[in-house]
């Protein structure tokens, strides 16, 4: 089988065509950024839009589309879009390569829901939405932003409260980085002048394979591993006593190794600055109050304090944190590792 692998990131297509050549009957595969012909079967990421589906699909190569699992993208739009199957980027390898086998044998494979509680899964543009809220901007500024009137994206908010749980932005954005839903836009990674030993600890066998190909023969980097659970991270740390950790979850983090996360599409983020120190026990524990949803005289009631108390450490924190308003402390609190149990 000749393959063809249309993605719009670069580390993700790479990791992938690398699974992809590990099988026997898979006799080419090729990255590409545009639609060619003589190939069997192509992949196509659902970023680029349906339009570059149905223009891959249409040099007759038997065509699906290639998802996130945040990507709500059912059977019946890949089809309207001439592609035979969606499959998930995010699968082991070992089913993503049997959702690629089934693809070529004529099947029409088709991802199981993977979410937070009970099969819930998340739009773009509720992803979009979330990712806006934990960097502080209102409803207002929301939808300045995506062209959508502020009752639309209030809308969108009631939505996806109901689908994590949450009572209020605070909440939302703290359930929502810790299921993975939303990656952060920070600023470009700056690489270390001296060489690294780097673990990569990420459960998408995809994006890990993309980032530890990407490292290999890098400068800065001395040696580098993966690790798919935190276990195999444990066991692997032990061999390669690394000196970064690239994670692809908030929970892949080993206590004492300098830590960096790893974006959805396999970029790294680069590390935020900040006197962590400065924020004190007590609004540490206020913190954690804010992204369980918390309000003030909840606040109040659990610490034995005046809700003029609660207000004074909300202050302070988001001065110290450089934020305007309880969703973007937690985020940033959570980037910094201050809601680390």
């Amino acid at each position: 089988m000749r393959v063809l692998v249309v993605e719009g990131h670069e580390v993700l297509g790479n990791g992938l065509r690398w699974l992809l050549t590990r099988v026997p009957w898979i006799e080419r595969c090729t990255l590409a950024h545009e639609p060619q012909g003589g190939y069997d079967l192509a992949l196509v990421d659902v970023g680029l839009g349906l339009p570059m589906c149905e223009r891959v699909a249409a040099t007759g190569a038997r065509t699906a589309l290639l998802t996130s699992r945040w990507d709500d993208v059912s059977l019946r739009t890949a089809r309207s879009a001439g592609a035979f199957g969606v499959i998930s980027r995010d699968l082991p390898a070992r089913d993503l390569l049997a959702a690629v086998r089934t693809l070529a044998r004529g099947g029409m494979p088709e991802p199981r829901p993977v979410a937070a509680g009970g099969g819930t899964r998340f739009t773009p543009r509720e992803r979009e939405i979330l990712r806006l809220v934990g960097a502080g901007l209102t409803n207002a500024e929301i939808g300045a932003e995506m062209f959508l009137a502020p009752g639309t994206v209030k809308h969108h908010m009631l939505g996806i409260y109901d689908k994590l749980g949450a009572r209020n932005r605070a909440g939302a954005v703290h359930a929502a980085r810790r299921l993975g839903i939303v990656a952060d836009r920070r600023e470009p990674f700056t690489p270390p002048l001296d060489p690294l030993r780097v673990l990569v600890a990420d459960p998408v066998d995809v994006r890990r394979a993309g980032v530890l190909l990407a490292l290999h023969g890098r400068p800065w980097v001395e040696a580098c591993a993966g690790a798919r659970t935190l276990e195999d991270a444990r066991a692997m740390a032990e061999r390669l006593d690394p000196q970064l950790v690239l994670a692809g979850t908030p929970d892949l983090r080993l206590p004492g190794i300098p830590t960096l996360a790893l974006r959805e599409d396999g970029t790294i983020e680069q590390r935020v600055e900040s006197d962590t120190g400065s924020v004190s026990p007590r609004e540490r524990d206020v913190l954690f109050a804010f992204a369980a949803g918390a309000t003030n005289p909840v606040i109040a009631t659990q610490l034995g304090l005046s809700p003029n108390t609660v207000k004074q450490h909300a202050s302070s924190i988001f001065r110290k944190l450089g934020v305007r308003n309880r969703a973007e402390a937690v985020r940033r609190a959570d980037e910094l590792g201050l809601l680390a149990a």
